[in-house]
């Protein structure tokens, strides 16, 4: 009662900024109006007034405030829990810690955050499916800012099965602290999905990161997830996508690895050992004396880190590759109909890749049953040296299902790269199967396969009350019609008659007396 009837300052400016939120489930809102633009700059003498700061040293605050301008004034639009969960104990040493990191912001020039901000502003009203958000500090000062455009959240519906997240900007050595996340398109093309500005590389920072991808993925986590050996990353990896298997890039383990051992990282000797260790090893046991003779020969058994990436080796047996789509039209090289009946379906990258093993098929000698279960039965499939000597063949076992025409090798090229490998191919013909099991032909490498890089259109429930819903709803809907009438010529009169028609209606409409 006596804080009630004590006479308040007056601080309020008639600022329209504001957030409005709608309740649609009982744990689910919806954000149905945003307004930005402040009559006002942001307050930064307010901070005294909060907890962490009446605890602390005078000499202490002042020291804090002194690093802080006034370049970032706008509204705190996301908060990551690190910040949130600041601590409010005894201990000055912990709480001048706490706000510290609280002060931690991304190192722009001055301007760089407005003209981002009016960016994302201008990309929002071209694109309502734009997606953007911007993590501010306690001070209102940038630290994390995530962003996807709609056509890559559509790709990430065809190809969002295996995802790249690239870190490789994130070091000391590069001046804008950029994270991007990637697929590999059905042309075996990197496709962006999403990219963000990250203000640290702790474990706090890449789970506020995966959680906002996340959100815009409508919830739908990658298989499989390709990154770098950061631990910090796989840590949130594990909290944001406990289901995906997680795994290294292959390629930066290999250079890591070469790096950090110096002098014998260097040796031309010891890289074809490695190359030859990592890359030749069909079978675990064999990865696994081929490592053991490599630390021995090279006395790099006791290297701390090279140990720790040993213990980690599950994550990196598997690679991504990227390549460039060729032009040129599919030639056939065999009179074998696997690669006549792929040259019709797969996209022009894969049909080369694919065709290299119907090539390659020939240096498959031998096919013999070696154990038998039912309809299950394994072969073993000799293939010569790539000198042509069969005396140094390499076995390959290849199971056999007759039941549901499944087949699986050793080599695992269907699982590693999407098609099936000669070995395979080899047990197929074998056993009189004249054309590859459609289960084998993955969607993703067809290039008969419509793909329509439009948003998700949402659901119809909107509130009838909202002028911004309206346009939302019919903008969605209308870019749909857009995309789905560049398909051909007579998709687009289709849909331009449709357009006329709909305009013709509405007009009609607004003409009636209410």
């Amino acid at each position: 009662m006596k804080e009630a009837s004590t006479r308040r300052k007056e601080t309020r400016t008639g600022c329209l900024a504001m957030i409005r939120l709608r309740l649609v489930e009982s744990s689910r809102w919806r954000l149905d109006e945003v307004k930005l633009e402040h009559n006002h700059l942001f307050d930064h003498q307010r901070a005294q007034n909060s907890r962490s700061h009446k605890k602390m040293e005078a000499g202490a605050k002042r020291k804090l405030e002194s690093v802080v301008d006034l370049q970032v004034q706008t509204i705190k639009l996301y908060r990551t829990p690190a910040v949130d969960a600041v601590s409010y104990g005894s201990s000055n040493e912990g709480e001048l810690s706490n706000h510290v990191d609280s002060l931690k912001r991304l190192k722009f020039r001055n301007g760089d955050v407005v003209a981002l901000h009016n960016y994302f502003r201008r990309a929002q009203l071209a694109d309502p499916s734009f997606f953007y958000i911007m993590d501010l500090n306690d001070e209102g000062y940038l630290r994390n800012v995530f962003w996807i455009d709609s056509r890559s959240r559509a790709a990430y519906g065809y190809f969002g099965d295996v995802v790249v997240v690239d870190t490789t900007y994130l070091s000391n050595k590069h001046d804008i602290p950029l994270l991007s996340f990637s697929g590999l398109n059905h042309h075996c093309q990197s496709v962006l999905l999403g990219c963000g500005f990250l203000v640290d590389e702790t474990i706090e920072t890449y789970i506020w990161l995966m959680r906002a991808w996340l959100t815009c993925m409508s919830g739908r986590p990658p298989q499989t997830i390709i990154t770098d050996q950061g631990k910090a990353l796989q840590g949130a990896i594990s909290e944001v996508f406990p289901r995906a298997n997680h795994r290294l890039c292959l390629p930066l383990v290999m250079q890591s690895i070469r790096e950090k051992l110096g002098e014998v990282g260097e040796s031309e000797i010891f890289r074809t050992v490695l190359n030859r260790t990592v890359y030749n090893s069909m079978k675990v046991e064999e990865f696994e004396m081929g490592w053991e003779e490599m630390v021995q020969h090279f006395a790099i058994r006791d290297h701390e880190w090279l140990w720790s990436l040993y213990e980690d080796r599950e994550r990196w047996k598997e690679a991504l590759d990227n390549f460039e789509s060729r032009e040129s039209t599919p030639a056939l090289r065999t009179r074998c109909n696997y690669e006549l009946q792929v040259s019709q379906l797969y996209t022009k990258e894969i049909f080369s890749k694919f065709q290299e093993e119907v090539v390659l098929m020939s240096s498959c000698f031998s096919v013999t049953q070696i154990h038998a279960n039912g309809p299950i039965v394994t072969y073993l499939v000799k293939e010569r040296d790539a000198d042509g000597d069969s005396i140094e063949a390499k076995n390959f076992e290849v199971v056999y299902d007759k039941v549901g025409i499944e087949v699986r090798c050793i080599c695992s090229c269907f699982n590693f790269r999407g098609y099936l490998c000669r070995h395979a191919l080899n047990v197929l013909n074998y056993n009189g199967i004249e054309e590859i099991p459609s289960h084998y032909i993955l969607s993703r490498w067809r290039k008969d396969v419509k793909r329509f890089y439009n948003p998700d259109i949402g659901s119809n429930n909107i509130d009838i009350s909202n002028p911004v819903q309206w346009y939302d709803h019919l903008y969605r809907r209308a870019m749909q019609v857009v995309t789905e009438g560049m398909a051909s010529q007579d998709h687009h009169m289709v849909a331009w008659q449709a357009f006329k028609e709909s305009l013709n209606k509405v007009r009609l409409a607004s003409d009636k007396p209410s």
